[in-house]
């Protein structure tokens, strides 16, 4: 989903109800967000981020990372939920914000990656550098957490 026609045609399908899939290559759920906003022209940006504030429901990120033992990789994930905070954000076009949302809704189901991160060094599923190399906020290391964890 990388053109106005694609993503067009897939805010409509789900406007209409459908449950639509996508991928992107991005590296969290914000930049997701501000790459399918930026596809667009300046002036239907408006427009779009209003449809797609509407139409959105979650974004998923994915990450592999190498295990601590080198024999194969694990998933890091972050998950934003379409609340609507997250989606007045979109409207306002305050993407940078979205991170900050994501930290403070753990309880609506929300996990940033840092947190997941973290919580893979813990469990010393990944090494401290790997983990430091791939957070937004390496310094949080130590206090990255996902509740119930």
């Amino acid at each position: 989903m990388r053109e106005v026609a694609s993503i067009s045609a897939a805010l409509l399908a789900a406007e209409m109800g459908h449950l639509v899939l996508t991928t992107l290559h991005t590296r969290d759920a914000s930049k997701t967000v501000q790459r399918i906003v930026a596809a667009f022209p300046q002036i239907d940006q408006e427009h779009m981020r209003e449809q797609l504030a509407m139409a959105m429901e979650a974004v998923i990120c994915q990450e592999l990372l190498p295990r601590a033992d080198g024999k194969s990789r694990v998933l890091a994930t972050e998950i934003l939920i379409a609340t609507p905070a997250v989606r007045q954000l979109i409207r306002d076009n305050k993407l940078d914000a979205i991170n900050d949302v994501i930290q403070a809704g753990m309880e609506t189901g929300m996990i940033s990656k840092d947190a997941s991160i973290g919580h893979l060094y813990r469990k010393k599923l990944i090494t401290r550098d790997s983990a430091m190399q791939h957070m937004r906020n390496p310094e949080l290391i130590d206090r990255a957490i996902i509740p119930g964890v």
